[in-house]
């Protein structure tokens, strides 16, 4: 199955028209010396530089949010998932995009790959406090979901892809395979446990 319907990236203005001026700032300090020279003089200073933050000076971040939501997960981890949710759309900026996949049995994507307008982040508050822990768990399905979404994107240039696996790592039920021997190629994937009783080593990431 081809997705192939990522949204084309939101376009943002880079600030000073998209001069490098003013997105580095040095602080020279001030020196004054009583005995100036007659002849030609030299002075040993140390200047501070510091790079301001800008979104004209870094790549748009592609994230998939991989999510367990089978039965292990239910009571206060799901609840822990929906607050980590939360915080990582509050975070991302207009130039990223987002799609939430989830898993238990199988897997599903909830929403393509969409550029972090105000209209989506308000779908996506719905999205996020609607999820309901239930199933068996398969983390290869997810994660082999996850990884379909990105692959598939029309729009790629100057685009970081990454995702986020998030999950208690039990594994319940029948599942598609072992995790462990998913390549996910150039995609970078960080894994979150939740729970006091995560299973590290079934999660391949170390979730």
């Amino acid at each position: 199955m081809a997705f192939n319907d990522d949204e084309k990236p939101a376009t943002t203005p880079i600030p000073n028209g998209g001069s490098k001026q003013g997105l580095v700032t040095m602080n020279i300090p001030t020196y004054s010396k009583k005995d100036v020279a007659l002849t030609a003089d030299s002075v040993t200073a140390v200047v501070e530089i510091k790079a301001t933050s800008s979104t004209a000076v870094r790549e748009g971040l592609d994230l998939v949010a991989v999510v367990d939501v089978s039965g292990s997960m239910r009571g206060h981890k799901i609840e822990s998932v929906k607050k980590a949710l939360q915080f990582v759309i509050m975070k991302l900026t207009p130039v990223d995009r987002l799609s939430i996949v989830t898993f238990e049995s199988s897997a599903k994507r909830l929403t393509k790959l969409r550029a972090m307008t105000q209209d989506f982040r308000g779908e996506l508050d719905g999205i996020v406090k609607s999820l309901i822990a239930n199933g068996g768990t398969d983390i290869k399905a997810g994660l082999d979901l996850g990884l379909a979404v990105l692959a598939d994107r029309v729009f790629t240039e100057s685009r970081t892809a990454n995702i986020f696996l998030m999950s208690d790592g039990k594994l319940e039920g029948k599942t598609s395979g072992d995790p462990t021997q998913v390549n996910p190629g150039e995609v970078s994937v960080y894994t979150f446990g939740f729970g006091h009783g995560t299973d590290h080593q079934v999660c391949m990431y170390n979730c």
